[in-house]
């Protein structure tokens, strides 16, 4: 598709233009018909968040630039989402990245020794995303953009992709939201820091109704009211090191290998290279996967700088009587009563790094550590790393998800048989609720839409199977159900639950899968499709596989 700037209506007065998002130093307007006299284009205004003001200095406002010929972005200019970056380039500073919202400049010109003025409007920002799609009701957007974007190859670019929905897929499991999430990574450079390393994207703020500034993203998951319209709402970027070559397209953080999972899934990240000395660095290999999940959780709001308080903010103690600072909650206080010491590594009076001791038993106790453990996974949030992200106004999920622990405020059931009759069970054609309790091994539904219940209430040991063709049925698995293991093929699952009660679902791509819903006491859980459903037990592309089966990489755990 062409990313060629489109002219919405043209005179010699106004030319209305739609533009592509990420097209540094394009042009955005062929100006030949207005006959410009060479030398005579000079810039008077800019409307800048809906307010018109002078233009400024060119080489100070590296925004745009023209000639009797053409306007075009200058180099380090584009448009990113619907804000303008480019450089500000004061003499009495060092230059740096900004943004702005800008929907029209106007420049003053000459043609024939007559002055003459034009305007060009910004009518719209054409999006241009590389991956969308929606998990369990969870919409997302992911934009691969910036100004190196095009040193990567295709094959890196889609590993990053990869990578990075199978995190929004795993959070989506986790964590809901309303509206739709636009995750951005930004490709560049940073001179400070050439040895590469990726960074959050942090404080992306708007304005609400009532005129507040609010993080865009924490208010679109919660209301579903989009502020910030395709500007990046969580995302994070890849500064490449300095002797990047794309022949060998190898990225580097501090001088370290990234690794890309090519098939990520609840256990691959054993699959890790081992540190073999190649880097000199104490890790060689960096799993990128931790990397995205320790930067969007900066970016969804454990952020801290001194000059823009936050909702993480607010909850950071002074320093005590030994120079130490705490973040403290009432969330936090439950899990570590004394709150979360923090690493104050600018000496800033706060930090978004927790410092909670090394890992233990193979496990780092935060996700957002002072120290960079990535000889361990990073892949699981902690408990504390949610009572933050909570904090600061995330829904995590209480039900409708897998828990190590039961939820006490629902039942747990038990059988009331010994044993499975032998046998078919025949339903009618009418909307049946099948209560699987042992009363057959085989479980028949006809045209009707059935629910099929099925949970503890089957006998210990027992094997049953369900067949159902016809009509939109629903597999619904109440809440504290033990799932002990777990078998797909591309179209059917077996189940084992708690004491080797076994169910095979035949035509499983088929049906609806409730988790946490109980229609016996009115409870709703949540509906996943088959490859939803698969994907929870970390059989992350269910429907292709070719042949065969493929055994739940996630098991021992409850159904909540």
């Amino acid at each position: 598709m062409s990313k060629d700037p489109i002219i919405v209506s043209q005179d010699s007065s106004t030319s209305i233009i739609k533009i592509h998002e990420h097209q540094y130093g394009q042009i955005l307007l062929d100006l030949t018909f207005l006959e410009i006299d060479e030398g005579t284009v000079e810039f008077t205004e800019i409307v800048q968040d809906e307010e018109t003001y002078g233009y400024g200095p060119e080489e100070v406002y590296k925004r745009f630039s023209a000639d009797k010929d053409s306007l075009k972005l200058q180099e380090d200019a584009s448009f990113i989402g619907r804000d303008l970056s480019y450089i500000y380039d004061a003499e009495d500073s060092d230059p740096f990245e900004t943004t702005q919202f800008i929907t029209a400049v106007t420049f003053k010109y000459k043609s024939n020794g007559i002055e003459k003025n034009h305007t060009l409007k910004i009518d719209e920002v054409i999006d241009d995303i590389d991956r969308s799609g929606s998990f369990e009701n969870n919409n997302y957007t992911i934009d691969i953009y910036g100004k190196e974007k095009n040193k990567l190859t295709e094959e890196t670019k889609k590993l990053i992709l990869d990578n990075t929905e199978y995190v929004i897929k795993d959070l989506s499991t986790k964590m809901s939201w309303k509206g739709s999430m636009d995750f951005g990574i930004n490709v560049n450079t940073d001179a400070d820091k050439t040895d590469g390393v990726v960074s959050a994207i942090a404080y992306n703020f708007a304005e609400n109704s009532l005129g507040e500034s609010v993080h865009s993203a924490t208010h679109e998951q919660r209301t579903g009211e989009d502020l910030n319209g395709i500007n990046v709402d969580l995302g994070f970027n890849i500064s490449l090191q300095d002797d990047y070559d794309a022949n060998d397209d190898k990225l580097e953080i501090y001088n370290s290998t990234v690794w890309f999972d090519p098939d990520p899934n609840p256990k691959s990240f054993a699959n890790r290279p081992i540190n073999d000395g190649s880097t000199g660095n104490q890790i060689d290999y960096f799993d990128f996967i931790s990397v995205v999940y320790h930067e969007l959780f900066h970016s969804m709001g454990i952020s801290f700088a001194p000059n823009y308080p936050n909702e993480y903010s607010k909850n950071i103690l002074p320093a005590d009587s030994e120079g130490n600072i705490y973040y403290s909650s009432d969330r936090a206080n439950v899990i570590l009563k004394s709150g979360i010491l923090l690493d104050d590594y600018n000496d800033s009076g706060g930090g978004d790094h927790f410092d909670l001791g090394s890992p233990v038993n193979g496990k780092v106790s935060t996700i957002m550590g002072k120290f960079g453990y990535y000889d361990y996974s990073w892949r699981e949030p902690m408990d504390i790393d949610w009572a933050v992200i909570e904090d600061i106004g995330w829904n995590k999920k209480s039900e409708g998800t897998l828990s190590e622990k039961i939820n006490p405020s629902k039942n747990v059931l038990e059988a009331h048989s010994d044993k499975v009759i032998s046998g078919t069970l025949n339903f009618n054609d009418g909307n049946n609720i099948v209560i699987l309790d042992g009363q057959a091994n085989t479980y028949r539904g006809l045209t009707g839409d059935d629910t099929y219940f099925v949970s503890q209430l089957l006998p210990k040991n027992g094997k049953v199977s369900i067949t159902d063709t016809e009509g939109a049925n629903i597999i619904q698995i109440p809440s504290n159900t033990y799932i002990d293991k777990s078998l797909f093929t591309k179209n059917a699952t077996r189940l084992t639950l708690e004491d080797s009660r076994e169910i095979t679902i035949n035509g499983a791509d088929d049906f609806t899968f409730n988790i946490g819903g109980n229609v016996t006491d009115g409870s709703l859980g949540v509906d996943l499709s088959f490859s939803e459903f698969a994907f929870y037990f970390g059989v992350t592309d269910v429907l292709n596989i070719s042949s065969g089966s493929e055994i739940g990489n996630v098991s021992d755990l409850y159904i909540i």
